[in-house]
């Protein structure tokens, strides 16, 4: 009961959160995508900004998210939650781009889970079927190269995967603007690829059998 009269409370307090209209700028001369992913056991969420800039100053801006809540499943791990999160990003990015008149110059996705990331960028058929499936969806709706590495720290998806107050939100700047290396130039931002020290130690790779060696091969018909 104390749970649900709390929400009740956070809902009446949504009102008080306004966002801006408009989000890019008539006298831009550059604008990007960036989009964030990220997963808890709670809940995984994608989130869209718009970096626009132009001859005063560079501006980013929330452009829109999308939130699920996690399965209560004991196969749901935090790799495969991540990888969700991955897919309802690519998901939103490609209804941003459809729906949007607009050129942007570039595209740049981020996640903090290594193990996502190099999932997303092996071929899906490596991978057990839920992997699989997640990772050729990724690949169809967005292009390898745009996804990158950011630390959790700098992650505006992070807060919305662990659960947020309407108070918490309001004077959140990493959540509104993004994080604060993308006012600044190229060089400050992160660039590693996030990939684990080794691709053997992934999880949910194919286990294939080795057949044992017999003394006499027999010859493999031609045809």
């Amino acid at each position: 009961e104390n749970d649900y009269i709390s929400i009740i409370k956070e809902f009446h307090k949504i009102s008080t959160i306004t966002i801006p209209r408009s989000v890019v700028l008539p006298d831009h001369f550059d604008v990007q995508l960036h989009g964030f992913a990220d997963a808890s056991t709670f809940a995984y969420d994608a989130c869209v900004y718009i970096r626009c800039a132009t001859p005063t100053g560079v501006f980013v801006n929330l452009l829109c998210s999308k939130s699920r809540v996690a399965p209560i499943k004991t196969t749901a791990t935090i790799p495969r939650l991540e990888l969700c999160a991955n897919v309802l990003l690519a998901q939103l990015i490609h209804s941003v781009t459809s729906l949007l008149h607009l050129h942007f110059s570039r595209t740049f996705l981020w996640s903090d889970s290594t193990i996502a990331l190099a999932w997303l960028r092996s071929p899906p058929d490596k991978y057990k079927l839920f992997v699989a499936n997640r990772i050729a969806v990724i690949q169809e709706l967005t292009r390898v190269e745009d996804w990158n590495h950011i630390s959790s720290a700098s992650n505006p998806a992070d807060i919305r995967s662990r659960g947020a107050t309407v108070q918490q939100l309001q004077d959140n700047s990493l959540w509104f603007y993004g994080p604060t290396f993308l006012t600044s130039s190229f060089e400050n931002w992160p660039h590693k690829q996030g990939e684990p020290n080794h691709h053997e130690q992934l999880p949910e790779t194919k286990h294939h059998e080795q057949l044992p060696e017999t003394k006499h091969h027999e010859q493999l018909p031609e045809t």
